[in-house]
This record gives structure tokens, sequence and C-alpha cells, in this order.
């Protein structure tokens, strides 16, 4: 058996004794690696799926928010309200809140649909001829249109446009980076009915 001395001349460890030390050490160096890299990971994946979470909620937000006043018309003027090329990806609305019977006004024509940015896709809102970025990471958006019995349908028509008294909105978003621990990207999706306050009222 070789037994490692000491410069006093004392019994130190044999070289087993060593080997076996430096293995427990490598066991609980690797242990305690593979906790905080799970746990980086985990971290990570966290705050990759909240990004893609408040993305979806503030988009949801402001398209909900904007399209309960769609058809806003004080005056009664024609040609207020949903667009004909409002569709099942596209909505296009106007509203008069300054009540000139016009919607020539700041925000009172307004567009949402998907477009791609540096290759990403985002829902971009379309008011005054320029494009403005709602949120990044929106991978679908998709509109479902009720009449004032509650019966799905498809508007084709100015009478179809003028009797959309609800819209099912559903947005599709992605997280930003492949998931740390799944390696691939998580998708959410969101859908809520927005009853339309001005229906029906002209």
């Amino acid at each position: 058996m070789i037994r490692l001395v000491t410069a006093g001349g004392r019994g130190g460890f044999t070289l087993v004794e060593l080997m076996v030390a430096i293995a427990i050490g490598g066991v609980l160096l690797t242990a305690t690696y593979e906790l905080l890299n799970t746990n980086s990971k985990l971290y990570y994946s966290k705050e990759n799926t909240m990004v893609m979470t408040q993305d979806l909620r503030a988009a949801t937000d402001i398209l909900v928010r904007e399209l309960r006043m769609a058809g806003c018309n004080p005056t009664g003027a024609g040609g207020i309200g949903f667009q004909n090329d409002t569709s099942a990806t596209l909505i296009h609305f106007t509203m008069d809140f300054d009540g000139d019977g016009a919607t020539t006004g700041t925000n009172e024509e307004i567009e949402y649909y998907i477009y791609s940015q540096n290759q990403i896709q985002s829902l971009g809102r379309r008011t005054g001829g320029a494009v403005g970025l709602v949120a990044e990471y929106i991978t679908a958006l998709a509109f479902v249109y009720y009449d004032s019995t509650g019966a799905a349908f498809t508007p084709a028509s100015a009478t179809d446009f003028n009797n959309i008294f609800a819209v099912d909105i559903s947005i599709t978003a992605e997280t930003p980076k492949a998931d740390a621990i799944t390696l691939a990207k998580k998708t959410d999706s969101m859908t809520t009915r927005v009853r339309i306050r001005n229906a029906g009222l002209q």
C-alpha cells in the first residue's frame, strides 16, 4: 500500500484514499453544476414564457378596447363602421369621435393585421396611413363575426358589415426564443368576444 507522507514525517492519506476523495468531490461538483444548470434553464424558460404572455395580453387588450368603439357615429353619417376589406384575418373599422361627420381625425380609422418586420411576425395597427407595432411574435390573428341574432356569418356586403354586433378575436403568440428545456418555441393563444357598443344604433 502506498501512503503519502507529510513533510513532518507523519502519516498522511493513502493514494487510494486520495483517489476516493477526488472522485467524491467530482461527483458533488457535477451534481451542483447540474442543479444550477437546471435552475438556470427553468428561470429562462419562465422568463421567455412571461414575455410571450405579456405581449399576448397587451395585444388583446388594445384591440378589444378599440374594437368596442367601432362605428361610433354621433351624426349618423354614412360609411362609418366596419369597412369592406374586413375579413377573417384583417379587421378595418372607422369611428367619428369628434362628431364632425367624417373619419379623418386622429385614430378614427383603424386597421389590425399580421405583418412581418425584420423576419418577425407582428401585430400591426394602421391609422392615418402609418403602421404601428402593437406586439411582436404574434403568429396568427383570426376574427369570427356575429349578427344581431348571435349567429356567426361571413360579411360580404355593406348590409353585412352594418350587421356586425359581436366579434371573436383569436390571437396566437410564440416565445421570442426557443425554450431552454424543450429547445423549441412555445406558443399560446387567447380568444375573447367583443360586443360592438354602437351596433344597431344608426
